[in-house]
């Protein structure tokens, strides 16, 4: 649910996986 709203909100509609590859990314060093 939260993916698919960051998907939408980022404009890379449909494209779910790149997204989460790029939020991962962006917090593995968070975790």
């Amino acid at each position: 649910m939260l993916l698919k709203k960051l998907t939408e909100a980022s404009g890379l509609s449909g494209n779910e996986k790149e997204v989460r590859d790029i939020i991962i990314n962006e917090i593995k060093d968070y975790v």
